[in-house]
């Protein structure tokens, strides 16, 4: 039986460089920011509502129960063993140029994370790490 793509640790790490690249300052970011953008991807309507806190359309979070996906955390360490990313002495994860190089490639590649691309550059970086810790944490 075949495993789906998005649970594949290839198909993880693409999403973690696409959430450097596009949606962190710095390439650099959390990785509750990091959980907290793959579990928003499961749907459609967890999508509208981040875009909706983001634009002020909405007034309250309505986002405070995030799963934790185990699989994100397994490939944020095989990413760390393939050089794509480093850990930061401040605990946040970080592009390396090689991970950005790819990230890069995965961004002008017509064939690969549509639907994610378009969202992630949609979203920007309108939502920062201190916001997803006061969101998740109060």
């Amino acid at each position: 039986m075949a495993i789906p793509a998005e649970l594949r640790p290839m198909h993880k790490i693409g999403l973690i460089l696409l959430f450097l690249r596009l949606n962190s300052s710095a390439s650099t970011s959390s990785i509750l920011k990091i959980q907290f953008l793959n579990w928003v991807l499961k749907t459609k309507d967890l999508k509208a509502q981040l875009i909706n806190e983001t634009d002020g359309k909405e007034s309250t979070y309505l986002l405070k129960v995030v799963h934790l996906d185990p699989a994100v955390n397994r490939a944020v360490q095989y990413a760390i063993a393939e050089n794509l990313i480093s850990l930061q002495k401040t605990g946040k994860i970080k592009l390396t140029d090689i991970g950005l190089n790819i990230a890069d490639k995965i961004i002008i590649n017509e064939d690969l994370f549509l639907n994610e691309k378009d969202y992630l550059k949609k979203l920007g970086k309108r939502v920062s790490d201190v916001q997803i810790k006061n969101l998740l944490f109060g």
